[in-house]
């Protein structure tokens, strides 16, 4: 099925005034914030995309994306520029990124000044970090460094740019879209619509729903059919089904959301295995007050550090009697309680990584697959080529052999018999 890719090449030459901005465009938009142009863009510029890509891709060594996001996200900027004026004549800049183990912070954004006059502000989404995944934890009990310099964020761009804002992200950069926009009502004319891609909720306790209340009609929540992310926490809108082309936890990937001419494809329901996983993850953080989640959040936070992992491939680098006693040692915890944190996070975690390492095998195999249909071309053609040459060689072999039987023919015949001139002769 087609994907965000397809609608470049389907849209990419047509203006926002021929196709107004939409869903696809959105989910573009908040895949870019994942790129790491940490030596290519400062916090401080606006730049051509196509500058922007001409320094990314000729960099040396492009940043790894880690085994959660998809490889494809670093030609992505590339297919933007390539493909016509939609995104050819926009301007990208403003990148910040922040990363500190202290204080269990992962942060970056970025933003597009569209050629109709819109800015949309894209917030990155949780990486492969063990930071980044307990950040997501730290959401159940407080307001954390992140959604702060979101907020934080969007009234600097607002206060540098003129024109409509777009705000949105992917996975917990929705949250952060979310939250920056819910605390800055003085933004409430400029800001047109809010884009949350398959992104965490919020809990009622730590950041109360009627928060988003004036932001209904501006809000667009999507989540895939397996969804554990979306299912985190509670939303103020009603999420919008659409159908990926992975299987499982990968279906989160907004790279393998499937589109149709300007929309996602719909999906038909929620698969309850994730709705089962998610269920539980909330029941068990509701039997806890906040200061609960906190010590049960640091005490996750700690196992990992003093079983040396630090990232999603530590996790899986694991056997499973390695995560059990990781979660073995979370003494807030009774038993129960344990065996859903280890079940939540063979689901997440350990599925990501399974399902990141299958999508590149999958990767590999189409990638390959042009290079094996020509090898077989070429033996097929060689193949040919040397039928050919063995019935010209067999022939000229079959030629060479009859004349040599037939000199041998005349060389081996007896001489003929002297005439009767030369015998009176003698």
């Amino acid at each position: 099925m087609a994907d965000m890719f397809d609608y470049l090449d389907w849209f990419g030459d047509f203006d926002f005034d021929h196709v107004p901005f939409n869903e696809v465009d959105n989910i573009i938009l908040s895949q870019l914030s994942y790129l790491k142009l940490d030596n290519v863009l400062s916090t401080c510029e606006f730049l051509d995309t196509s500058e922007v890509w001409h320094r990314f891709s000729t960099q040396k060594v492009l940043p790894s994306t880690g085994p959660l996001i998809s490889d494809r996200t670093n030609e992505l900027l590339g297919y933007m520029v390539k493909s016509g004026q939609r995104f050819a004549n926009a301007k990208l800049g403003y990148y910040e990124t922040r990363f500190d183990e202290e204080a269990r912070e992962q942060f970056a954004a970025l933003t597009l000044y569209l050629s109709d006059g819109s800015s949309y502000l894209s917030f990155r989404g949780t990486d492969d970090s063990l930071v980044g995944w307990i950040e997501d934890c730290d959401i159940s009990y407080s307001i954390v460094p992140a959604q702060k310099d979101a907020l934080a964020y969007l009234r600097q761009i607002a206060s540098l740019t003129d024109g409509p804002l777009r705000v949105g992200g992917h996975s917990k950069g929705g949250n952060l879209a979310a939250y920056a926009v819910a605390m800055a009502p003085e933004l409430d004319e400029r800001i047109i619509e809010l884009w949350c891609n398959d992104s965490p909720g919020f809990d009622d306790a730590v950041l109360p729903l009627s928060t988003f209340e004036r932001l209904r009609e501006r809000t667009h929540l999507f989540t895939p059919e397996y969804s554990l992310v979306a299912g985190l926490f509670s939303h103020a809108v009603e999420p919008v089904l659409v159908k990926s082309s992975a299987q499982g936890v990968m279906e989160h990937s907004a790279v393998n959301w499937q589109v149709m001419r300007d929309k996602l494809v719909r999906g038909d329901a929620v698969r309850q295995a994730s709705v089962h996983v998610g269920q539980a993850f909330n029941e068990l953080l509701a039997s806890l007050d906040l200061q609960g989640r906190k010590k049960f959040v640091d005490e996750l936070y700690q196992a990992f550090i003093s079983h040396d992992i630090h990232d999603l491939a530590g996790i899986m680098g694991q056997s499973p009697a390695g995560i059990r006693a990781v979660t073995d040692s979370l003494n807030s915890l009774d038993e129960n309680s344990k065996h859903i944190i280890n079940s939540f996070l063979w689901n997440t975690m350990g599925g990501a990584v399974r399902g990141a390492a299958e999508e590149s095998a999958e990767q590999t195999a189409k990638a390959l697959a042009p290079v094996a249909k020509a090898v077989n071309v070429a033996l097929s053609e060689a193949g040919e080529k040397t039928k050919q040459t063995l019935a010209v060689w067999k022939a000229q072999t079959e030629a060479r052999i009859e004349g040599l039987q037939t000199s041998t023919v005349q060389d081996r015949s007896l001489p003929s018999p002297p005439n009767k001139t030369d015998a009176k002769t003698d």
